[in-house]
């Protein structure tokens, strides 16, 4: 490629935002898909992002959970959550192959 054409697809992509960490706040569990607050690392307020989960698996995270926002399109605010972890509550130790199902209570399937 040209230095030129180089530095236009630079450019454009400088544009898009990728994806990025934050911090859960609190959350909407409704009826057709579940909204959450986050705060992104930068102190950037997101409200109203959806929280994508596995189908058959559903939870609603603490607040403090770090999350994964996946900004579609590359715009902030049509972000989605893609992913959560809260160390504080992951179960430890499991050995390869092995899945857990845990919650804030305690509980936990192994």
């Amino acid at each position: 490629m040209t230095p030129d054409i180089d530095r236009r697809i630079s450019r454009a992509l400088a544009g898009i935002r990728q994806a990025f960490r934050g911090v859960l706040g609190l959350t909407s569990n409704g009826a057709a898909s579940q909204l959450a607050q986050v705060e992104g690392l930068a102190d950037e307020p997101l409200p109203d992002l959806e929280l994508f989960q596995q189908f058959g698996f559903s939870s609603n995270p603490p607040p403090g959970t770090a999350v994964v926002v996946l900004p579609l399109g590359g715009k902030t605010s049509h972000g989605i959550i893609i992913a959560t972890e809260n160390g504080q509550f992951r179960v430890q130790g499991l050995a390869p192959g092995e899945t857990a199902v845990f919650n804030a209570f305690g509980d936990t399937f192994v």
